[in-house]
Protein backbone atom coordinates (compact mmCIF):
# COMPACT_ATOMS: atom_id res chain seq x y z
CA UNK A 1 0.00 0.00 0.00
CA UNK A 2 1.07 3.55 -0.16
CA UNK A 3 4.13 4.14 1.58
CA UNK A 4 6.09 7.41 2.88
CA UNK A 5 8.74 7.48 -0.26
CA UNK A 6 5.70 7.40 -2.86
CA UNK A 7 4.64 10.79 -4.45
CA UNK A 8 1.31 10.11 -5.68
CA UNK A 9 -0.50 11.81 -8.28
CA UNK A 10 -4.40 11.13 -9.60
CA UNK A 11 -5.22 10.51 -13.06
CA UNK A 12 -9.01 11.11 -14.11
CA UNK A 13 -9.63 9.69 -17.35
CA UNK A 14 -12.18 10.13 -19.66
CA UNK A 15 -14.56 11.35 -17.78
CA UNK A 16 -16.41 13.55 -20.34
CA UNK A 17 -19.94 14.49 -21.63
CA UNK A 18 -19.75 11.97 -24.97
CA UNK A 19 -19.50 9.14 -22.47
CA UNK A 20 -21.58 10.62 -19.41
CA UNK A 21 -24.32 13.36 -20.38
CA UNK A 22 -27.63 11.81 -22.06
CA UNK A 23 -26.95 14.00 -24.86
CA UNK A 24 -23.81 12.89 -25.32
CA UNK A 25 -22.86 11.49 -28.64
CA UNK A 26 -21.80 7.92 -27.20
CA UNK A 27 -25.06 7.60 -25.15
CA UNK A 28 -27.27 8.52 -28.01
CA UNK A 29 -25.50 5.67 -29.68
CA UNK A 30 -26.53 3.29 -27.07
CA UNK A 31 -23.69 3.37 -24.72
CA UNK A 32 -24.11 2.36 -21.82
CA UNK A 33 -23.39 5.06 -19.25
CA UNK A 34 -24.91 3.64 -15.81
CA UNK A 35 -21.77 2.14 -15.27
CA UNK A 36 -20.10 5.50 -15.76
CA UNK A 37 -22.13 7.48 -13.27
CA UNK A 38 -22.03 5.54 -10.53
CA UNK A 39 -18.41 5.88 -10.14
CA UNK A 40 -18.98 10.03 -10.44
CA UNK A 41 -19.08 10.48 -6.47
CA UNK A 42 -16.24 8.08 -5.54
CA UNK A 43 -13.89 10.20 -8.19
CA UNK A 44 -15.02 13.57 -6.75
CA UNK A 45 -14.09 12.44 -3.15
CA UNK A 46 -10.87 11.72 -4.50
CA UNK A 47 -10.76 14.60 -6.40
CA UNK A 48 -11.34 16.95 -2.67
CA UNK A 49 -9.25 14.56 -1.04
CA UNK A 50 -6.59 14.89 -3.59
CA UNK A 51 -6.56 18.76 -3.67
CA UNK A 52 -7.03 19.26 -0.09
CA UNK A 53 -3.27 17.09 0.57
CA UNK A 54 -1.55 19.07 -2.26
CA UNK A 55 -1.76 16.14 -4.40
CA UNK A 56 -1.75 16.71 -8.42
CA UNK A 57 -5.21 15.94 -10.05
CA UNK A 58 -4.84 15.32 -13.43
CA UNK A 59 -7.64 15.31 -15.90
CA UNK A 60 -7.12 13.17 -19.27
CA UNK A 61 -9.60 14.37 -21.63
CA UNK A 62 -9.85 12.27 -25.57
CA UNK A 63 -10.44 14.93 -28.34
CA UNK A 64 -9.38 15.00 -32.26
CA UNK A 65 -8.90 17.76 -34.35
CA UNK A 66 -11.21 19.02 -36.94
CA UNK A 67 -11.46 17.20 -39.56
CA UNK A 68 -10.10 14.08 -37.87
CA UNK A 69 -6.74 14.64 -39.23
CA UNK A 70 -5.10 12.89 -36.04
CA UNK A 71 -7.55 10.15 -35.60
CA UNK A 72 -5.78 7.04 -37.21
CA UNK A 73 -7.39 4.00 -37.56
CA UNK A 74 -9.70 4.25 -34.66
CA UNK A 75 -11.23 6.74 -36.32
CA UNK A 76 -11.34 6.26 -39.59
CA UNK A 77 -11.31 2.02 -39.25
CA UNK A 78 -12.23 0.59 -36.26
CA UNK A 79 -14.98 3.38 -35.03
CA UNK A 80 -15.82 5.39 -37.73
CA UNK A 81 -19.24 5.71 -36.18
CA UNK A 82 -17.53 8.47 -33.70
CA UNK A 83 -16.47 10.64 -36.91
CA UNK A 84 -20.17 9.79 -39.10
CA UNK A 85 -21.68 11.51 -35.18
CA UNK A 86 -19.46 14.16 -35.08
CA UNK A 87 -18.16 12.87 -32.01
CA UNK A 88 -15.00 13.71 -29.73
CA UNK A 89 -13.56 17.17 -31.62
CA UNK A 90 -11.57 19.49 -29.70
CA UNK A 91 -13.36 22.79 -28.71
CA UNK A 92 -16.70 20.80 -28.65
CA UNK A 93 -19.28 20.37 -25.86
CA UNK A 94 -19.02 17.35 -26.16
CA UNK A 95 -15.69 16.44 -25.17
CA UNK A 96 -15.55 18.40 -21.99
CA UNK A 97 -15.29 17.59 -18.53
CA UNK A 98 -18.49 16.39 -17.66
CA UNK A 99 -19.89 18.58 -15.20
CA UNK A 100 -19.85 16.99 -11.76
CA UNK A 101 -16.30 16.65 -12.24
CA UNK A 102 -15.46 19.86 -13.61
CA UNK A 103 -11.45 20.52 -12.90
CA UNK A 104 -10.64 23.35 -10.58
CA UNK A 105 -8.24 25.65 -11.36
CA UNK A 106 -5.40 23.98 -9.55
CA UNK A 107 -5.81 20.58 -11.40
CA UNK A 108 -4.18 19.63 -15.39
CA UNK A 109 -5.61 18.55 -17.76
CA UNK A 110 -3.83 16.83 -20.92
CA UNK A 111 -5.90 16.49 -24.34
CA UNK A 112 -5.47 12.56 -25.90
CA UNK A 113 -5.96 10.92 -28.84
CA UNK A 114 -5.20 7.84 -28.38
CA UNK A 115 -6.24 5.38 -25.81
CA UNK A 116 -3.15 5.86 -23.24
CA UNK A 117 -2.57 9.19 -21.38
CA UNK A 118 0.94 8.69 -22.29
CA UNK A 119 0.90 8.33 -26.06
CA UNK A 120 1.83 12.11 -27.83
CA UNK A 121 1.37 14.16 -24.62
CA UNK A 122 3.34 15.63 -21.91
CA UNK A 123 2.06 13.36 -19.17
CA UNK A 124 5.16 11.63 -18.27
CA UNK A 125 7.64 15.14 -18.46
CA UNK A 126 4.62 16.80 -15.87
CA UNK A 127 4.52 13.72 -13.52
CA UNK A 128 8.49 14.06 -13.44
CA UNK A 129 8.42 18.13 -13.04
CA UNK A 130 6.01 17.37 -10.32
CA UNK A 131 8.35 14.62 -8.85
CA UNK A 132 5.16 11.91 -8.73
CA UNK A 133 6.38 8.57 -8.73
CA UNK A 134 3.29 6.98 -8.05
CA UNK A 135 -0.37 6.86 -9.94
CA UNK A 136 -3.64 6.27 -9.08
CA UNK A 137 -6.02 6.06 -11.86
CA UNK A 138 -9.80 6.22 -12.20
CA UNK A 139 -12.15 6.75 -14.94
CA UNK A 140 -13.42 4.71 -17.80
CA UNK A 141 -13.03 2.69 -19.19
CA UNK A 142 -11.23 0.43 -17.34
CA UNK A 143 -10.21 -1.96 -19.81
CA UNK A 144 -9.17 0.39 -22.28
CA UNK A 145 -7.59 3.80 -21.79
CA UNK A 146 -7.62 3.19 -17.99
CA UNK A 147 -5.91 0.13 -18.51
CA UNK A 148 -3.69 1.13 -21.59
CA UNK A 149 -2.68 4.35 -19.20
CA UNK A 150 -1.52 2.09 -16.69
CA UNK A 151 0.45 -0.64 -18.75
CA UNK A 152 2.38 2.31 -20.26
CA UNK A 153 3.11 3.92 -16.35
CA UNK A 154 4.42 0.75 -15.19
CA UNK A 155 6.42 0.16 -18.33
CA UNK A 156 8.11 4.26 -17.23
CA UNK A 157 8.32 2.83 -13.86
CA UNK A 158 5.42 4.23 -12.39
CA UNK A 159 3.41 2.46 -9.29
CA UNK A 160 0.31 2.33 -10.30
CA UNK A 161 -3.04 1.99 -7.57
CA UNK A 162 -5.93 1.12 -9.80
CA UNK A 163 -9.41 1.98 -7.94
CA UNK A 164 -11.98 -0.91 -8.03
CA UNK A 165 -15.14 1.47 -7.49
CA UNK A 166 -13.85 4.31 -9.44
CA UNK A 167 -13.12 3.04 -12.87
CA UNK A 168 -15.69 1.28 -14.84
CA UNK A 169 -16.40 -0.47 -18.31
CA UNK A 170 -20.09 -0.66 -20.08
CA UNK A 171 -19.59 -4.46 -19.34
CA UNK A 172 -18.88 -5.63 -16.08
CA UNK A 173 -16.93 -8.66 -16.88
CA UNK A 174 -14.38 -6.74 -18.87
CA UNK A 175 -14.05 -4.43 -16.23
CA UNK A 176 -13.49 -7.82 -13.77
CA UNK A 177 -11.58 -9.14 -16.08
CA UNK A 178 -9.33 -6.00 -16.16
CA UNK A 179 -9.03 -5.66 -12.32
CA UNK A 180 -7.45 -9.35 -12.10
CA UNK A 181 -5.27 -8.36 -14.63
CA UNK A 182 -3.93 -5.12 -13.29
CA UNK A 183 -3.60 -7.11 -9.73
CA UNK A 184 -1.82 -9.44 -11.14
CA UNK A 185 1.06 -8.06 -13.79
CA UNK A 186 0.84 -4.23 -13.41
CA UNK A 187 -0.16 -2.78 -9.62
CA UNK A 188 -2.57 -3.21 -6.92
CA UNK A 189 -6.22 -2.72 -7.06
CA UNK A 190 -7.63 -0.99 -4.39
CA UNK A 191 -10.95 0.66 -3.49
CA UNK A 192 -12.11 4.31 -2.78
CA UNK A 193 -12.19 4.33 0.80
CA UNK A 194 -8.30 2.47 0.82
CA UNK A 195 -6.90 5.14 -1.23
CA UNK A 196 -8.39 7.95 1.12
CA UNK A 197 -7.13 6.02 4.44
CA UNK A 198 -4.08 5.91 2.95
CA UNK A 199 -3.40 8.87 1.68
CA UNK A 200 -4.36 10.35 4.60
CA UNK A 201 -1.97 8.69 6.38
CA UNK A 202 0.33 9.33 4.20
CA UNK A 203 0.19 12.92 4.42
CA UNK A 204 -0.14 12.88 8.56
CA UNK A 205 -3.31 12.02 9.78
CA UNK A 206 -7.32 12.46 9.33
CA UNK A 207 -9.02 15.31 7.90
CA UNK A 208 -12.52 14.46 8.21
CA UNK A 209 -13.00 13.06 4.86
CA UNK A 210 -16.38 11.47 4.64
CA UNK A 211 -16.55 7.67 3.55
CA UNK A 212 -19.04 5.24 1.53
CA UNK A 213 -21.56 3.41 3.51
CA UNK A 214 -20.86 0.22 5.46
CA UNK A 215 -22.37 -2.06 3.19
CA UNK A 216 -20.88 -0.48 -0.16
CA UNK A 217 -17.46 -0.01 1.62
CA UNK A 218 -17.84 -3.84 2.43
CA UNK A 219 -18.37 -5.02 -1.15
CA UNK A 220 -15.18 -2.79 -2.51
CA UNK A 221 -13.54 -4.53 0.02
CA UNK A 222 -14.49 -7.97 -0.37
CA UNK A 223 -13.81 -7.88 -4.39
CA UNK A 224 -10.43 -6.35 -3.78
CA UNK A 225 -9.64 -9.17 -1.80
CA UNK A 226 -11.38 -12.01 -3.64
CA UNK A 227 -9.12 -11.05 -6.22
CA UNK A 228 -6.11 -11.30 -4.43
CA UNK A 229 -7.24 -14.31 -3.22
CA UNK A 230 -7.55 -15.24 -6.77
CA UNK A 231 -4.51 -14.28 -7.84
CA UNK A 232 -2.36 -15.78 -5.21
CA UNK A 233 -3.80 -19.23 -6.05
CA UNK A 234 -2.76 -18.95 -9.97
CA UNK A 235 0.81 -17.42 -8.50
CA UNK A 236 1.42 -20.56 -6.51
CA UNK A 237 -0.13 -23.02 -9.37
Amino acid sequence: MLISEERPALLIIDMQNAFLHEQGHLVKLSENNKPYLAIVPNIARLADVARSLKIPVIYLRHAYRRGYIDGGILVHELFPSDKEAGGWLDGTWDTEIFEPLKPKDSDIVIKKNRYSGFFGTDLDQLLRNLGCNTLIITGIHSNVCCDSTARDAVFRDYRVYFVSDATAAADESLHAATLRNIERYFGRVVTTDEVIEHLLRLKGGERGVSKTSPQRKKEGGGQVKKLKHENEERRSS
